[in-house]
């Protein structure tokens, strides 16, 4: 889990390394907000990694006080949107770098022993070690596909 935490707490650099470019470059914020092949632009999955740690911080952090943490992590891929155009890059990689520090945070503080405990994702039971690694290759995942968003509006 050691290595999850450090993976986790890279999230934010790696994603900002993809959505930055010039400041106050108006055909950079555009690219960036251009869905790409996958069905979201570089700063939508900027914006859903931030979700996904945020519900693993927020489950890990539960474990020494629920008996069994419950997480629906598909209703995040049900109920997504682009985020407003209000939200800046800025915004959106300052609450990744927030959400990645909580769920690193949370992570590391647990045992060795409460990852074998059980959590409900998506009405499945799956220990909190599982969890923890869906979430870590999804985030790695998205990584790649925000690069290919940009990719394809350029």
């Amino acid at each position: 889990m050691a290595d999850a935490a450090v993976a986790i707490r890279s999230f934010p650099r790696r994603y900002l390394e993809v959505v930055s470019g010039p400041v106050g470059d108006d055909a950079w914020e555009r690219l960036v907000r251009t869905v790409g092949p996958e069905g979201r632009s570089a700063i939508g999955f900027v914006a859903h990694v931030t979700e996904l740690l945020t519900v693993l911080g927020t489950a890990i952090a539960a474990l020494p006080v629920q008996t069994q943490p419950s997480v629906n992590v598909a209703s995040l891929e049900s109920k997504y949107s682009e985020p407003a155009s209000s939200v800046t890059i800025s915004m959106a990689t300052d609450a990744l770098r927030s959400a990645a520090d909580r769920a690193a945070t949370a992570v590391e503080g647990r045992s060795h022993n409460e990852f074998e405990r059980s959590c409900s994702v998506d009405g499945h039971n799956v220990n909190a070690r599982e969890f923890v690694e869906r979430i870590v290759k999804a985030s790695v995942a998205h990584l790649k596909d925000s690069e290919a968003a940009v990719d394809a509006a350029r």
